[in-house]
């Protein structure tokens, strides 16, 4: 049998189980975690937990047969979670069991056995864990030793810099000499494991980045934690490289500029919108029109907001070229009220998504407006007799170039607002208190949090968009022939607000969030339905829509009155629809995710 080309293995050890009160709760949590990453990588894993020393033996002598029978192998990792200590420079990973200092690890002859079998060799060492224990392994290394009393060894807590081979790098998790803690803040991973983990899948992003983002993603974790001394702990990783080569976990960079193609996509819209306008408005000017050359500034407004994300979406890739983090990216503790990274990105992928998906419905309804006789049979008579961009043409008859600017306007503000709260409220409950009140799922907390923040979206958004579009006497936006467009714009902005920040973005990703939308949108749907159904059962909308009417098209009211009518009435609309978009949101966003998402247990299958 051919032998079989592997570019990466990796060999993954996480000890929890040891005696004399040196147990680690979450050091085999860890390994499994850095696992699982690994895996969506494209590593081949070879994962064990709680080994003693005879166990150890075996899993590594299998690491390196693997390795030895493997025709090539571009890159090798070794990662252990668990104590480790330094005698005299040499550093010792310790096995589980009873007496296990007697029986430590050389780490050395670790990565000198898998230096020969790999062009590139990564070491990652969560293995100096706080431990004060230190008379215990050194009275079992004299024991086993032999030695006399006088020559007991000088075990100190945390681990030194060592040489290894070329095209080696090297991780520790505490700086030489310096103790590393377990899980903090009731965190069930190492407050590095869990940096590692968050990073290690990010598209296109070199290990010096990684580890400098590891490294104050630890420092920030840590902060909290006060040492003997009374001062914070800034746990500090540490990096020993002599690597030849930039190094990429996941080198993907065609897909990654689905983020940039999002907004260049956008821009096409914009422009299409912009050429438009101005035709309208020449032809209308040309008649002797001169009330159209409003929506060309709008209209040019909306193509400068869209070159402007192109030009941010190439300023993110070039930053994350050099390495470059703003303050409000970093990971870590989160806040509610702190400006978060991905309430930004959503609020960016939601003005993105909200100008594609107005042209994907606005277009169509003005197709079916022009041809909707039944419903403009008072304007049968005037309407058709006019070129739609004539300057004679009734208010009242659909005008492309306006609807498509409206259409624009009100998107960005609706999808900018809905993605902003959404996505922030998303992140607060997964990473903020809720996480660790609630001992809930995470798709409970993304609904969650999803719920929430569209909830306050759509009382931001309702009462506004009511009171623009409720002044014209228009169809409402249910005509067949638009549906099936109108599904396709949902799905585009769940879509674009899901997934803006393609820092994660792989071609599996893709084919998830395609489906994620997709599952998204009919749960939105599903959920409007029994929402707005409940509401039509009780005679809700019926009253609120009668009396806004009436209330409106009373001329002899005050005009600021007419229109308190509409922003009242929109209220419960904006709720109740910002509800049906949470639900959007939080479809996607569960289906779309690795961890606890629908769509990867079905995927796995």
């Amino acid at each position: 049998m051919p032998k079989k080309n592997v570019g990466c293995a990796a060999l993954v050890i996480g000890n929890s189980e040891y005696d004399d009160g040196g147990k680690l709760p979450n050091a085999a949590n860890d390994a499994e975690l850095i696992s699982q990453r690994l895996e969506e990588v494209g590593f081949e894993v070879h994962m064990y937990q709680n080994l003693d020393r005879a166990g150890m033996d075996r899993a590594i002598d299998r690491f390196v047969a693997r390795l030895t029978s493997l025709e090539s192998v571009d890159s090798a990792i070794f990662y252990f979670s668990g104590h480790g200590f330094q005698d005299g420079g040499i550093n010792y990973l310790l096995p589980c069991g009873r007496k296990e200092a007697a029986v430590a690890y050389d780490l050395q002859s670790l990565v000198d056995k898998i230096s020969d079998f790999s062009h590139r060799r990564l070491v990652f060492l969560d293995a100096c864990r706080h431990y004060t224990d230190t008379k215990t392994p050194q009275i079992e290394i004299v024991r086993s030793r032999g030695l006399p009393p006088g020559q007991a060894p000088k075990i100190e807590r945390g681990l030194a810099d060592f040489d290894a081979a070329d095209n080696t790098f090297i991780s520790f998790s505490a700086a030489p000499g310096e103790p590393a803690y377990d899980g903090v803040g009731g965190r069930p991973n190492s407050p590095y494991a869990d940096a590692l983990a968050r990073f290690i899948h990010e598209v296109d992003l070199p290990l010096s980045v990684l580890m400098a983002r590891v490294r104050n993603s630890v420092r920030e974790d840590t902060a909290h934690i006060i040492t003997e001394d009374g001062k914070p702990a800034y746990q500090k990783t540490w990096d020993s490289t002599s690597l030849s080569a930039s190094y990429f976990f996941n080198p993907s960079s065609l897909l990654f500029l689905v983020g940039n193609a999002m907004a260049m996509m956008a821009f096409v819209v914009a422009l299409f919108t912009f050429c438009v306008v101005v035709y309208d408005a020449a032809v209308a000017e040309f008649f002797g029109g001169k009330d159209r050359w409003l929506w060309v500034v709008l209209s040019l407004a909306v193509l400068f907001l869209t070159s402007a994300v192109f030009l941010f979406g190439i300023g993110r890739a070039y930053r994350r070229v050099r390495g470059e983090t703003p303050e409000w990216q970093r990971e870590g503790a989160f806040r509610l009220f702190k400006w978060s990274s991905a309430g930004t990105y959503g609020a960016v992928g939601g003005t993105l998504g909200g100008i594609i998906a107005s042209a994907l419905v606005m277009v169509p309804y003005w197709f079916d407006w022009r041809h909707e006789d039944e419903y403009w049979v008072v304007l049968e008579a005037d309407c058709p007799g006019y070129h739609w961009a004539h300057f004679a043409t009734p208010a009242d008859c659909p005008r492309l170039a306006q609807l498509l600017v409206e259409g624009s306007l009100a998107g960005t503000y609706i999808l900018a607002a809905l993605g902003f709260f959404s996505m922030h409220f998303i992140e607060w409950a997964t990473r903020g208190k809720p996480a660790h009140f609630f001992e809930l799922p995470q798709p409970v907390l993304v609904l969650g949090g999803s719920m929430l923040g569209s909830l306050l979206a759509g009382i931001v958004v309702g009462p506004v968009i009511t009171a623009y579009f409720g002044q014209f006497d228009r169809p409402f936006l249910e005509p067949n022939f638009v549906i099936p467009f109108s599904v396709v714009a949902v799905a585009v902005m769940a879509f674009c607000i899901s997934n803006y920040r393609l820092e994660t973005f792989t071609g599996r990703r893709l084919l998830r969030s395609t489906a994620g939308a997709l599952v998204g949108t009919i749960s939105a749907g599903v959920a409007l339905a029994l929402m707005v159904g409940l509401l039509a059962l009780t005679g809700f909308i019926q009253s609120v829509e009668s009396w806004a009417h009436e209330g409106f098209w009373d001329t002899a009211k005050p005009l600021f009155q007419r229109y308190t009518y509409l922003i009242i009435a929109g209220l419960p609309y904006g709720m109740v629809f910002g509800l049906g978009f949470g639900v959007l949101i939080a479809a996607t966003k569960v289906f779309t995710e690795r961890d606890g998402s629908v769509w990867e247990l079905l995927w796995a299958r």
